[in-house]
């Protein structure tokens, strides 16, 4: 028998020295690029021809009013009342949309982005734990594909805050093992989390695991390691406000010094979010599973599929991985051990507020609700804490594939093609409990009660866009029946956030209730108030109404239903026969 020692990790063979450029393509670059162009190919499997993705807090990427204002408010005033409002992120899809020349493609483009930035920055954090490429770009896949995104997509703020978590923490590792970082390299690699700032628990969220990740690098790596890690931060600091400063000031603007026009609406009191926690069990936040929509078959129509004997154990394969990533590293050098020694105390912790009010932990998160100012931001923390608990996961489960693989290299040569073919073998088992995401179903065409979350638009609205654009006539335009919620279900298709607003490049005077900051109260009583008078027949009081809140154009629409929330509407026939008698103002309806 003729035995083949094969070359230790990061040592050339004298027979076969492979050429630097090649050398540096499948250590550096092939570990981000092929599990990217995987997972980009995947995700543009998701959209149909002719339509986009539509669901929930995801709208097809309708931006024309934020688009018009993009290089002329900074602070993006698109509410009718002027106060600046939280889409200022919004500015960054109506950019994509600009660039790729539709809606339809902007959003393909968008998604395929995000899906890549979770990759490479997921990539970039594994990297700091393991030597092999291999085993770090095939966990990099599974920064998408995981039970976690796919109960959150098509929300693409939860992929990017992993990615954005990432590309942050691998960055400060990477400086405090081998140094040859710079301010100006990490600033910029903070730059995704601007997308983030719809969802400020995100950015607290990244922001509190960034000084996590350097108490980590200190206990890990030493005092030293630490203190370049740190050194690093403060002088990124203020190259990243500069290139923040754009969505930052308006940031603060709504949440600190507020915002003319609006005053905080959000419900801050847990007790009237108590449904949220009902799923978070010990072993579904464990599992990543915990979604306080799990048995709703509107929202997860892919459900009942694995919820059957085997796919409840595959369920287990990435936590189990993590945890069998722990246990590898006892056997290997003392920093490997601390340092997962360290995550799995963070992913402990994670768990534990991630149950939120639910047995067994839950008298540890209602003394923080209670006691800790601003912890209701984490009113959902399984949302909130889940891209830093996935980014811990890939980085302990990446330890136990390196484990396997090496382990079979020790062997003969034969072994190591079988260490591979078991290292893809586990990362398979991790693979296929969220099999939607890889067969299109976590976009789904048929839901019980909505419509599907594949959505075209009606060129309707856009006619309806184009004749308020060329009319002379100055002033906001009032979109009427009033909203009872930020979300609507329409006759044509969609189950949403509603698009109105963002057809006209002028304010509209709308409410969408059920956000962070909503109007003032005496403006919400001039919408009534139009509303009220005109079906009443009350002209000249819906009149005086409509002129104070400076509107021009009145839209009368007809395609909002009740939809699973039973939400009652004015009735449009009687709107569209008052609306008619205004004067001085231009009433659109079909």
């Amino acid at each position: 028998m003729t035995t083949i020692a094969l070359p230790r990790s990061g040592s050339r063979s004298r027979s076969a020295s492979p050429s630097p450029w090649r050398q540096w393509f499948f250590h550096s670059a092939a570990p981000y690029l092929i599990p990217s162009i995987v997972v980009v190919l995947v995700t543009l499997s998701w959209f149909h021809p002719g339509a986009q993705i539509g669901n929930g807090d995801v709208s097809p990427l309708i931006r024309r009013s934020i688009d018009h204002e993009l290089g002329s408010l900074w602070n993006h005033q698109v509410t009718g009342a002027g106060g600046t409002s939280l889409a200022i992120a919004s500015s960054i899809d109506a950019l994509f949309v600009r660039i790729f020349g539709s809606p339809a493609a902007g959003q393909r483009a968008l998604f395929a982005t995000a899906m890549a930035l979770t990759v490479v920055g997921s990539v970039h954090a594994i990297r700091r734990v393991v030597r092999s490429p291999f085993v770090a770009g095939v966990t990099g896949i599974l920064a998408v594909f995981n039970p976690f995104l796919l109960l959150y997509l098509p929300n693409l703020i939860f992929p990017i805050a992993i990615g954005a978590l990432g590309l942050l923490v691998g960055e400060l590792g990477r400086h405090a093992k081998e140094g040859g970082s710079s301010p100006i390299k990490l600033a910029f690699l903070s730059l995704p989390m601007m997308y983030l700032s719809t969802n400020p628990p995100l950015v607290v969220m990244i922001t509190g695991s960034v000084v996590v990740a350097l108490a980590s690098i200190t206990l890990v790596y030493g005092r030293q390691a630490g203190s370049a890690a740190l050194r690093l931060c403060l002088g990124a600091s203020p190259v990243a406000l500069v290139l923040h400063a754009w969505w930052i000031v308006p940031f603060i603007q709504v949440y600190v010094g507020g915002a003319v026009g609006t005053e905080f609406a959000a419900v801050t009191d847990t007790d009237n979010w108590s449904w949220v926690f009902a799923k978070n069990s010990l072993d579904r936040v464990v599992t990543l599973t915990a979604h306080w929509g799990w048995d709703e078959r509107s929202f997860f129509p892919w459900v009942p599929a694995v919820e059957n004997g085997l796919w409840l154990v595959l369920r287990w394969a990435l936590p189990l991985g993590a945890l069998g990533g722990m246990a590898a590293t006892f056997r290997t050098t003392w920093h490997h051990r601390r340092g997962a020694v360290v995550l799995g105390a963070i992913a402990a912790v994670l768990i534990v507020f991630s149950q939120g009010i639910h047995e067994p932990f839950g008298p540890v998160s209602e003394v923080l609700f209670d006691s800790v100012p601003g912890w209701w931001l984490f009113r959902e923390p399984v949302n909130k804490f889940g891209p830093a608990l996935v980014l811990i996961y890939l980085m302990l489960f990446a330890l136990f594939l390196e484990f396997l693989l090496h382990s079979m290299w020790r062997m003969q040569s034969i072994a190591a093609i079988g260490g591979m073919s078991t290292a893809l073998g586990v990362a398979g088992t991790a693979f296929l409990f969220p099999i939607p995401l890889i067969t299109g179903e976590v976009i789904p065409d048929q839901r019980p009660g909505l419509p599907s979350a594949h959505v075209t638009v009606p060129a309707e609205w856009d006619a309806i866009g184009d004749l308020v654009h060329d009319s002379p006539v100055s002033g906001k335009v009032l979109v009427l029946p009033v909203n009872q919620y930020y979300q609507v279900t329409t006759s044509w298709g969609y189950h949403g956030v509603d698009l109105a607003p963002q057809f006209f490049d002028r304010p509209v005077v709308q409410m969408l209730p059920g956000g962070y900051f909503g109007e003032l109260a005496g403006y919400e009583a001039l919408f009534q108030t139009v509303e009220n008078s005109l079906v009443q027949g009350d002209i000249a009081a819906a009149s005086a109404a409509a002129e104070s809140l400076g509107v021009s154009h009145i839209v009368i629409r007809r395609d909002v239903e009740s939809g699973p929330l039973n939400l009652r509407y004015a009735n449009a026939d009687l709107l569209a026969a008052s609306a008619e008698a205004l004067p001085e103002a231009v009433v659109i309806h079909d």
